[in-house]
């Protein structure tokens, strides 16, 4: 359904306008203002519901409302009057956009027949008149004269209207530019690389082909093809090689439709390859990634892996093993934009802080576990396809629960999820922040490394053992009342894999604003280890009185790893800490620190209480129903009630009895 609103100064002709596309005649004697029109499908070329609504410019209140409503709206002025058409700039527009902000309009000139000279001048004159209206007001898709009166270019005027709303140009172009708008490129240059099947940059006979199928069903015939060309050869010399259509040509093509009113081709060329009105992909088209229990994380396959690597390699133009700004941006041309911050702050860089492979694949190991969704937007946008063509599903993994990992003892994830906690005046950032490259480490303030405002940092295979990733978050806790919201560490449901709560060794009484956060934190984590770490700061000066009982001892008495003892002074220079070497390099060892988070990770009954209770249990549980049930055969007898038992049977008896 589209509803059409006709607005316009009074005695333009507005009545007459839906009164002739209704029934095709002309009525000298209207009412001032004719009841809403409902048509069905069949009266628009596009085949859709019409409501055509008819407004009075001295009723404003109600005006305001149809515009609201309105889908879009047709604004009218009379060609012979030229004060109604200055009225459409100074008044009728500015009004819509103010009521209805993205409202597509059309603006027809009605009295066409009342106009004097000739066709080519009356035509001149049209574009004399839209051409500043387009270039002011972004909202104008057509501008078009009319008369009701001698029934010219009526149906016209609503086609126009059904196809602004249908088939917008606005998203697709710029009519002050004269050129298309950014998103559109993009969305092209995926459609153009996924065309190009051979990936040597143009389009043969053969893939032009197989996209006039892929959209409108039907191919070009060989003198349609050499038409098209010539038309390149003629307007864009660089649009065409020998070899066929280069991305610059294909744009062009495309262009040109929406120059000459066929907004509609471009708009099937888009949908057809999953594209909505806002030029992103239609939820429909992505595949469905499955319920996911919040103990669970999303992850990348190896399939996915080995298709972003490829990626990254390609688009490393000058073989240096990073990105460099210029090949970053050519690799995402295709999608609507970068799908994280800064990486150069958080994951693995090279000496200039251009990102690595190491760092590229982590970055989107995290994009997979905090955002899974767009991670699989972006991959399609990329041209990822799974085993079968157009097959997107094997591109992401879901893990087996941490609960039944824990309890099992196996792991399936890759993506551990850490969780810094500093309490005292502890800053866990910067232990979060010796992970990084060195360069990376020394150069800025923790401003301009995003201290207030950090993403979480993506470190990959961070031992050289094993292959995972860590997703390290650091959160200061500054007094009691930070420690009571301290659940909301885990807001988005999914917890850590391990979290470590630092506290000063100075401040004595900072360890019972760890244990609190750890009293809490054990409560809604299920068990997932939690380790502390005293700081000692050689600077500080601060003592408190000695404790009732130290945090050594009462980790002992709950059954809890040792506090790991670290040094804030000097952190980078006497703790030898990860850095991200390319493929060949070998990994450096880790700090004493993420040694331990790590073999928590791996390991997490060993860091929580309430694991390895669990994990004393079922093993017990296990060898008592082996010993007792499992090599006894079970036989059914009835009682008098009819119940049916069962109970063991003795070893070595036969028969039922």
């Amino acid at each position: 359904m589209v509803r059409v609103v006709v607005v316009g100064d009074a005695q333009v002709g507005k009545s007459s306008i839906i009164k002739c596309y209704i029934s095709n005649t002309f009525d000298e004697n209207l009412a001032p203002v004719i009841p809403i029109a409902v048509l069905p499908p069949d009266a628009s070329p596009e085949r859709v519901p019409l409501t055509l609504v008819d407004t009075s410019s001295r009723d404003w209140n109600m005006l305001e409302e149809e515009v609201r409503q309105a889908d879009v709206a047709v604004v009218v002025y009379a060609a012979d009057k030229p004060d109604t058409l200055g009225r459409v700039t100074s008044h009728w527009l500015p009004m819509l956009q103010a009521t209805k902000e993205s409202i597509p309009v059309v603006v027809a000139g009605n009295k066409l027949d009342l106009r004097s000279g000739d066709a080519h001048s009356i035509e001149s004159e049209l574009r004399n008149a839209a051409a500043p209206i387009m270039e002011s007001f972004s909202i104008v898709e057509t501008c078009i004269d009319c008369s009701a009166k001698r029934m010219i270019n009526i149906p016209e005027v609503m086609l126009f209207a059904t196809k602004a709303v249908l088939h917008p140009s606005a998203p697709l172009y710029d009519a002050v530019r004269h050129e298309l708008k950014p998103l559109c490129i993009k969305a092209l240059k995926r459609i153009f690389n996924q065309c190009d099947g051979d990936a040597d940059g143009v389009l043969s006979d053969v893939e032009l082909n197989k996209f006039q199928v892929s959209c409108f069903g039907s191919q070009l015939l060989q003198n349609q093809v050499y038409g098209i060309k010539n038309v390149l050869r003629r307007n864009l010399p660089d649009g065409v090689t020998e070899r066929g259509i280069t991305f610059v040509g294909f744009v062009y093509l495309l262009t040109l439709f929406i120059q000459r009113g066929r907004t509609e081709t471009t708009w099937e060329v888009l949908r057809a390859y999953g594209y909505g009105l806002d030029l992103r992909l239609r939820r429909e088209t992505l595949p469905n990634l499955g319920n996911e229990h919040r103990d669970q994380c999303h992850q990348l396959t190896d399939e996915a892996l080995v298709f972003l690597e490829t990626l990254f390699l390609k688009h490393d133009t000058d073989k240096d093993g990073s990105l460099s700004p210029d090949e970053l941006q050519s690799l995402f041309d295709p999608t609507p934009g970068i799908p994280w911050d800064d990486a150069k702050q958080v994951t693995s860089t090279d000496k200039r802080g251009q990102i690595d492979l190491k760092g590229f694949i982590a970055q989107w190991v995290a994009c997979c576990y905090l955002n899974p969704l767009g991670c699989m937007e972006s991959l399609v946008y990329l041209g990822f396809r799974g085993g079968k063509e157009s097959s997107v599903e094997g591109a992401i993994a879901v893990s087996q629960r941490r609960s039944v990992e824990h309890l099992q003892g196996t792991r399936t994830r890759t993506v551990f999820r850490i969780t810094l906690l500093g309490v005292g005046g502890v800053d866990p950032f910067v232990f979060a922040r010796s992970l990084l490259p060195r360069n990376v480490q020394e150069g800025g303030s923790d401003e301009q490394l995003g201290k207030e405002s950090l993403s979480p940092l993506v470190i990959s295979k961070v031992a050289a053992t094993t292959d995972f990733h860590l997703i390290v978050e650091s959160v200061s806790l500054m007094n009691e009342h930070d420690v009571s919201k301290v659940k909301d560490v885990e807001r988005d449901g999914k917890g850590s894999d391990c979290i470590v709560i630092f506290y000063p060794s100075q401040v004595q009484s900072s360890f019972s604003l760890a244990w609190d956060a750890y009293a809490q934190l054990s409560r809604v984590n299920e068990g997932s280890p939690i380790l502390f770490a005293e700081v000692n700061n050689k600077t500080s000066e601060e003592v408190d009185d000695i404790a009732i009982q130290s945090p050594s001892e009462t980790c002992a008495q709950h059954h809890l790893p040792l506090p790991l003892q670290l040094s804030h002074d000097g952190l980078f220079a006497s703790i030898p800490c990860h850095t991200h070497s390319r493929a060949g390099e070998g990994d450096q060892d880790l700090s004493p620190l993420w040694s331990s988070v790590v073999e928590a990770c791996l390991q997490p009954h060993k860091s929580s209480p309430v694991l390895a209770e669990r994990k004393r249990k079922v093993p017990a549980l296990t060898r008592f129903l082996s010993l007792t049930f499992l090599p006894l055969a079970l036989h059914v007898e009835a009682t008098r009630s009819d119940l049916l038992l069962l109970r063991p049977r003795p070893r070595g008896s036969a028969g039922l009895l």
